[in-house]
Order: structure tokens, then sequence, then C-alpha cells
């Protein structure tokens, strides 16, 4: 664990050094530093010309990281140089007691199960689609409500979801200031699609509201048009590396494709 976490903010300091270029070859200083140019590249565009890009990372790992420990002062320091472009992707809901994620307030109505890919290691029968994040958040509830809040600084104008999509989906509706967009989750075959919704002008909150059951959420993000970096944390408490395998790889595809981060960071 102190190894990973040293590799992590050796990282952190390699990105927020703006005099370091992705041509400059610093032997010994990275293993397989040429795969990270392209994120340097983007960093050192958006330095030069704020907003004219947008970099999204994506940290993956434990309770420390479920709790933004390290990536929470990561995401604000490259925030600060680089432009914030919101606060990237999120596991779905509460996704524990006590949850505080930095720059966003989440709350949620009574109705819904959160559930992690651990749960695999004790349930009868296996539950299949656990994406990124490591979690799913579900009801079958119709009224059940999730309320995502940004800070001032924060506020977003892009919002995505991804849910399990299957022959007897549900829907949910995303509401925020008046403004609504309905998604249907019915599909002929069973997988995770993502949805998005763009609004003309920054909002200080969003409500995903169930419609009817079942709605099997496995991650939302909220986002900014003007460009900068988004970092987003993932963590399943209690997790070891081997525990990764429990997601599901279909779900991993859909979610990368439909993300598209710049940088995955395994803590």
């Amino acid at each position: 664990m102190k190894f990973l976490q040293f590799l992590t903010i050796g990282l952190v300091g390699m990105l927020m050094n703006q005099e370091v270029r992705a041509n400059s070859n610093p032997k010994g200083s990275l293993y397989g530093w040429e795969s990270l140019a392209s994120v340097f590249d983007k960093l050192d565009r958006l330095h030069k010309a704020p907003g004219s890009d947008s970099v999204l990372i994506i940290q993956i790992g434990d309770s420390h990281s479920a709790a933004d420990n390290i990536s929470g002062s990561w995401r604000e320091r490259l925030q600060l140089r680089y432009g914030n472009a919101g606060r990237g992707v999120m596991a779905p809901g509460v996704i524990y007691k006590g949850y505080a994620p930095r720059q966003m307030t989440v709350t949620q109505s009574s109705g819904w199960e959160v559930r992690t890919y651990l749960n695999n290691l004790t349930a009868t029968h296996s539950i299949p689609f656990f994406g990124l994040s490591g979690h799913q958040l579900s009801t079958n509830q119709a009224g059940a409500s999730l309320r995502l809040s940004a800070n001032d600084s924060n506020r977003f104008d892009k919002v995505s979801v991804c849910a399990l999509i299957q022959p007897d989906g549900g829907t949910f509706e995303l509401v925020s200031d008046g403004m609504s967009a309905v998604f249907s989750l019915k599909s002929a075959s069973t997988g995770i699609g993502c949805f998005g919704s763009d609004f003309p002008e920054p909002k200080a909150y969003v409500d995903l509201v169930a419609k009817n059951g079942p709605v099997v959420l496995t991650s939302v993000s909220t986002r900014r048009s003007t460009g900068g970096v988004a970092l987003a944390n993932f963590g399943v408490i209690g997790a070891q590396v081997p525990h990764f395998g429990f997601t599901d790889d279909a779900a991993i595809k859909a979610e990368l494709n439909y993300y598209r981060p710049d940088l995955l960071v395994f803590a």
C-alpha cells in the first residue's frame, strides 16, 4: 500500500510540473513514460491556452480512494493550474455511511440499495455488471431520487449516467431548475448503457428520479464544457487487487468507451 501511495504521489508531482514535457525522456523517473505522452500534451495545451482541451483522470482503489484522501488534493491542485472541467465521474449514490465527496454533496431518498462487487463473495447468485466504480445503486420504487449538488465553483452543464439496460428495464428522469429529460433502460439485450444531458447554463444541482423500476446505476458524472481537468475517485472499502476481477468486462468496456478517460490510476 505504501509503495502504491508513493507512486501515486510521484505521478502527481510529475503531472504538476509544467516544465516536464512528454518528449523530455527523464530516464529512471517513470517506467513506460512514453505511454503518458498524450496526457502531458493535453496538459501542456491547457497551460498555454486555458479552456482549449479537457483531461479526465480516473483513480481506482480501495477505501483510501473512496474517501478521496489523495485524489481530492490532486484534483484541486490540477484544476487550480489547468482549469476546472467539473467533478467528473462518481460512484452512484451515498456509497457508505458518512460519504462526503469533495466539491459535491450527494443525498438520496429511501428506496435505494447500494451494492459493491464484494457482495459477490457471499451472494448465492453472482451479481453481474459492476463497472468502473465497483458499485451499483438500484431501486424498484417509483419516485426514489438521488441528488447531486455542486458548490459554486463546480456548477456543471453536462450530466451523464451509466446504468443497467435490460428487457424489463425501467425509466428515470434528470431534473434541474424546471428542465428535465427522461431516459428508458428498456433494451432487447442486457448490458450497460450510458446517457447524457446538456444544459444551456451551469446548474447547481441535478435530481435523478426513478419513474418506474428496475433502475440500476453504475456511475454518474457532472462536467463543465469550459475545459480543464476532471478527476474521478473510485474505491471499494476492503478491496484488494484480485477483487477488481469481480467487475464485468462488458460493463467496464461500455463505461470506458463512453467516458474516454485520458489516464487510469490504480491505487
